[in-house]
């Protein structure tokens, strides 16, 4: 009776075989076995992995895979014995199995036939023909006919006969793939010896070229990463000459990357000092490490900025390269100079302020404001002029200092509405309001003048008038070597002192008001005191702007400071020093790019060793203002921990002051309460809990214990922001 063929199957009414199905592979090797799931897990399979055949099998058993990509050469069971015995499951006998062996004899190939094996590839094999072929079998599966239909053959190799006994289908892909296997070996080893011919003069060399040239590259890459916010010069260490140049730098000062390349660092815009760029390549060659910081630059648009220059000198395989890595801090340096200038401004009234007490008569205290202003170094000139109501609207030197003194000589001024009345002075007394001249050389009404301002270095200047009895009766005039030297800050501490001088005046004008005199001064102090608060207070806004998801972050911290140093029974002295030092304690993060700070996933390691530096950066901006607290000292230390597991010292126990102690348990209470960008608020209970454990090794005991006091018997919450 005529049998009718079998029809063929085919992916049609599977459409493509689904790819999201699992594979086992069995391998030995973890190294092998981690290529191959990267190779068909990419291709969009799942991928289970077992280390030897009886774990392959097991595993086979266990989850059904759609097929089996096996190494042969294992221990406990090899490739072989494991596809028998999958062949003798039932529910596994189609499944698709492909070896990966070193076999390349025809023995080897009925050795796979006879396991029942459907493909296999030769090692090392190529990850394109593994994933085709799977792809072939999953879509095509062999289908094993009726045992009746088994073919048993014999073959005779080197003298001895070999039996093949397998389905024509199996029989069809072994082969196939056998032959696929031996026509891309052929192809590669074809091209190889080709290319071996072709290059075989010039290997060695073309070898360490190559091999030069990835290192150099990797170099570069793992640098312009790990530094990726920083403008990045890569230079030819002997040239000097720039080979390449980052995005960052492109858009930071506007150059084009065709302005940059081929030419010396010295021969590029942004380098206004072409001398000091060369001594800099220069130090550079010699020393290996250069670092500058407040370099100026100038944009491609006019604008000078202030940047960190940091090079280093980095072994490449034998040769050398440069990395330039550029900074932007014009706003840190910018902050940096108006804190100075306000201490400076500080200062100086806190030293007039002391001569208004001590000083006897009317000119010796306007002697002693001007020694005291002029005394700071920062301000080369101060005097105090008297109006004289004569026909020419003189002006009387009654007092001057500083090392600029000299610019007095032969000086006319005048308070009348004339040419030499209408500079700040003068302008001051009539009309009298403050004048702030903060570019003395771009100023038409300062014109009469102008060659004696420069020739001693006054760049900008105040003026104020001082009244007496309702009027004006005189003016004192500072001056500054810096341009915008006088801002609003600095005005205002002026204004005060010109205000101080004034009840000065009045007083030793009527001893019976000396006691009033003695209570404005009171009252100055309070204010010097209010300013220097509400100045620091908005230092601390300012870093606080940078930073949306910690906004209120300095406030909420002082607010819990202060609860806790009342427990603490703390005098009300230190407890304003508390509340100062808190309120700013994170002003170091002035110094931390912005796209950190708001990062809400984890940061790197070098990214949150920037984020360590801001407690030494605070510390260094702090330092020089004179106050009667250690707020210094406070920032500084806020982060160490008493087992000296802290930064940036790592100091211990008692080496942290009681502000600091006090400072860190507040700062973990606030932290794990609030909103972060990379994570929700904790909730209090957590935070309390967090510091009752770190009690007595990090964290002060008696200032956890006050602190708790402070929650769970006063009800302490902190403010709204």
């Amino acid at each position: 009776m005529d049998q009718k063929p079998a029809a063929i199957e085919t992916p049609a009414n599977s459409a493509l075989v689904d790819r999201r199905a699992t594979i086992l592979i069995v391998e030995d090797s973890p190294v092998q076995a981690e290529l191959l799931r990267r190779a068909l897990e990419g291709a969009g399979y799942q991928v289970i992995v077992a280390g030897d055949g009886a774990e392959g099998l097991a595993m086979a058993k266990a989850h059904h895979p759609v097929a089996v990509v096996s190494d042969i050469n294992m221990p406990v069971m090899d490739g072989y014995a494991m596809c028998q015995a999958i062949r003798r499951e039932a529910a596994l006998k189609t499944t698709p199995v492909i070896l990966l062996t070193m076999m390349s004899d025809v023995e080897d190939v009925i050795h796979g036939l006879n396991a029942g094996a459907d493909a296999y590839l030769t090692k090392p094999y190529n990850i394109p023909s593994l994933v085709s072929r799977l792809a072939s079998l999953l879509a095509y599966p062999p289908v094993p006919p009726p045992v009746a239909e088994r073919r048993t053959l014999k073959v005779r190799l080197a003298g001895e006969t070999r039996v093949v006994d397998a389905h024509g289908p199996r029989l069809l892909n072994l082969l196939i793939s056998t032959y696929e296997n031996a026509v891309l070996q052929n192809r590669e080893l074809t091209a190889t010896q080709q290319a071996f011919e072709d290059l075989n003069q010039q290997l060695a060399q073309k070898v360490e070229e190559k091999t030069a040239t990835i290192a150099a590259s990797e170099i570069m890459y793992r640098r312009l990463f790990e530094a990726a916010r920083d403008g990045i010069l890569i230079l030819d260490v002997q040239s000097g000459q720039i080979v390449d140049v980052n995005l960052f730098m492109i858009e930071l000062l506007g150059y084009t990357r065709e302005q940059y390349l081929g030419k010396k660092l010295w021969e590029i815009g942004p380098f206004k000092d072409t001398a000091a760029a060369k001594a800099t390549f220069d130090e550079l060659q010699k020393k290996k490490y250069v670092r500058y910081e407040g370099l100026p630059l100038r944009t491609a648009d006019g604008r000078d900025i202030d940047v960190e220059f940091v090079s280093h000198v980095y072994r490449v395989n034998g040769g050398e390269v440069i990395q330039c890595n550029i900074r932007d801090i014009t706003e840190r340096k910018r902050a940096e100079r108006e804190l100075r200038r306000l201490n400076w401004a500080l200062r100086a009234l806190s030293q007039s302020n002391s001569a208004l007490v001590h000083a006897g008569t009317e000119q010796e205290l306007f002697q002693a404001c001007c020694d005291a202003i002029a005394g700071t170094e920062v301000y080369p000139l101060a005097w105090i002029g008297r109006t004289i109501d004569d026909p020419a609207h003189s002006i009387e030197v009654a007092a001057a200092a500083g090392k600029a003194v000299k610019y007095m000589q032969d000086f006319e001024v005048s308070w009348g509405d004339t040419p030499q009345g209408s500079g700040p002075t003068g302008t001051a007394i009539r009309t009298g309001a403050t004048q702030v001249a903060n570019n003395l050389a771009e100023s038409a009404a300062y014109l009469p003048w102008i060659e004696g301002a420069h020739a001693h270095g006054l760049a900008s200047s105040i003026s104020l008038p001082i009244r007496a009895n309702g009027s004006v009766m005189g003016v004192l005039t500072i001056y500054s070597r810096e341009v915008n030297a006088f801002n609003r800050p600095e005005v205002d501490l002026f204004e005060e002192l010109a205000a101080d001088i004034e009840y000065g005046i009045a007083s030793r004008r009527t001893s019976s008001e000396r006691d009033h005199l003695q209570q404005e001064q009171l009252l100055s102090v309070e204010r010097l005191k209010s300013a220097l608060v509400g100045t620091i207070a908005a230092v601390a806004r300012t870093v606080e702007k940078r930073d949306p998801y910690t906004a209120g972050h300095q406030q909420r911290v002082a607010e819990l400071c202060v609860a806790i140093g009342r427990k603490l029974d703390l005098t009300e002295d230190r407890l304003e020093g508390l509340r100062l030092g808190a309120t700013i304690h994170d002003i170091g993060k002035i110094y931390v790019p912005a796209e950190i700070l708001n990062r809400p996933g984890k940061l790197t390691a070098p990214e949150f060793e920037i984020i360590k530096s801001h407690p030494q950066v605070g510390y260094e901006i702090i330092k020089d203002v004179k106050l009667p607290w250690p707020v210094a000292d406070m920032i500084l230390q806020h982060h160490e921990r008493l087992d000296g597991s802290g930064y940036p010292q790592g100091l211990k126990g008692d080496e942290i002051i009681l502000e600091a102690r006090i400072l860190a348990v507040a700062d973990v209470i606030e932290a794990m309460s609030s909103h972060r960008p990379y994570r929700p608020g904790l909730g209090l209970d957590a935070a309390l809990t967090q510091i009752r454990q770190e009690a007595g090794t990090k964290l002060d005991p008696q200032v956890v214990d006050a602190c708790e006091r402070v929650f769970r018997e006063q009800g302490f919450a902190f403010t709204k922001t």
